[in-house]
């Protein structure tokens, strides 16, 4: 966990299901790394799911919801949380980068450790 977000890894046992539930203030993102994992929600007052493989990605929002292995394995997934403040950070998230050329001596560049 760090100041401003989280990002964990997890697993669910095959044929294992969290408890419902769901998050006040916080943005949960999942990415799916291995096997299969359903998410189920609810939207509108109607329960929904979606089951998902390596690579997908799901946004549960502030929605009360659960992750389901209904597999003989166990699914894997990375996710991110984080507290939204509402503004919206897309052109400085694709922006932010700036190329620096081996020639222009990378050691004059200040290079934040990666470990904090």
């Amino acid at each position: 966990i760090f100041s401003e977000y989280e990002i964990h890894l997890n697993k669910i046992l095959p044929h294992t299901e969290q408890e419902w539930h769901y998050h006040s203030t916080i943005e949960e993102t999942i990415v799916v790394t291995k096997g299969r994992l359903r998410c189920e929600y609810l939207a509108g007052g109607k329960k929904a799911e979606r089951s998902m493989g390596p690579g997908e990605i799901v946004r549960v929002k502030n929605s009360i919801h659960t992750f389901r292995n209904d597999t003989d394995e166990a699914a894997e997934f990375i996710v991110f949380r984080f507290v939204p403040d509402g503004r919206d950070k897309r052109d400085q998230i694709k922006g932010d980068k700036t190329v620096v050329t081996r020639d222009a001596g990378l050691n004059s560049y200040p290079i934040p450790n990666p470990s904090a």
